[in-house]
């Protein structure tokens, strides 16, 4: 993973910035602090984006505050300064408002296969005898699908519907051999690896899926740095070793399992696969909190350490997932 400098100060000066300044210093003190308890420092921070045509009047409505308390906290210097005026908020603009946190996601669904952590469509139909797109696109799972949006991400809790398998009789003649296909499997993982924004063209790579080094997946990056290989449906793991095989890069990847953008630790994972070095426990972490920094620094977007809006989507984005 690149470099990645340090936070840029907050513009503008002034005791606004001083003010925000000082209540990030003593956040990660906090969190510091937790870090060597080994707890997990405390949430509470949301920062929201504006949507189109949306007035501060509006946010304020939504959390019943006055617009004032959300216009005037020093965590929003950054907006204040480039805006000056409330009234001049764009789509997109991330404004803090205090004392929200992220809320809770629970589980959905309604069938009797309850989902495990690292379970995925493409799992439970390879262990189960089905096509995933079958179970996918059953009405008995539209509301696993209509909330989650993509196969890949499931929440530990979520109850998927499993019907009956039912044979498929196919016609031949007895005493002759008859050859099948079949459909669904496996899976195919596709990744970018770059390297500060920039593609690793034609670099040779190889893939160990679940820790089977003697069938590893050898084969060279595209000219956009693109790799499309055929993995197992209920694959877990890979490592994955990108260029010169006396000095690779090294990426850990977590195969077809990912939680909700919301949750921690889908966070976590996406934060993993895209290099940077979140934990795996699940809870906002200082190691965690780190990892989120670096990228809203490199996305450019406010450095809060939280998971907010605005960095769950753009994480969701640049992951593809």
């Amino acid at each position: 993973m690149p470099n990645i400098p340090s936070m840029p100060s907050i513009p503008g000066g002034g005791t606004r910035a001083q003010r925000a300044a000082q209540l990030k210093a003593q956040a990660e003190a906090k969190a510091a602090e937790a870090a060597k308890a080994g707890g997990a420092p405390a949430g509470g921070a949301a920062f929201r984006p504006v949507k189109a045509r949306e007035t501060l009047e509006d946010i304020a409505a939504e959390y019943d505050m006055s617009p004032e308390e959300i216009w005037e906290h020093p965590l929003n210097a950054q907006v204040y300064e480039r805006r000056q005026d409330p009234s001049e908020l764009e789509e997109g603009d991330a404004l803090y408002i205090p004392g929200q946190s992220q809320p809770k996601l629970e589980p959905v669904g309604q069938g009797d296969y309850v989902a495990r952590d690292g379970d995925c469509m493409a799992s439970i139909a390879k262990d189960t005898g089905h096509f995933w797109e079958n179970l996918w696109n059953d009405s008995a799972n539209s509301e696993l699908r209509e909330v989650r949006q993509d196969p890949n991400v499931l929440l530990p809790g979520d109850r998927v519907t499993v019907p009956a398998v039912r044979p498929k009789q196919e016609p031949g003649e007895t005493e002759m051999r008859h050859r099948f296909v079949r459909k669904g499997e496996p899976a195919s993982l596709k990744l970018c690896v770059c390297v500060e924004d920039e593609p690793l063209s034609h670099e040779p790579y190889v893939l160990v899926v679940d820790g089977d080094e003697e069938n590893a997946l050898r084969g060279t990056t595209d000219t956009d740095g693109n790799i499309a290989v055929p993995i197992p449906g209920n694959a877990r793991v890979g490592m994955l070793r990108v260029g010169p095989e006396n000095d690779p890069l090294v990426y850990e990847l977590q195969l077809g399992h990912l939680s909700p953008k919301q949750d921690v630790k889908g966070a976590q994972g996406r934060l993993r696969n895209l290099g940077y070095r979140a934990s795996e426990s699940g809870e906002l972490d200082y190691e965690t909190r780190e990892a989120l920094r670096e990228f809203q620094h490199a996305a450019q977007l406010p450095v809060t350490g939280e998971l907010d809006t605005a960095t769950e989507e753009r994480l969701r984005d640049t992951h593809g997932a």
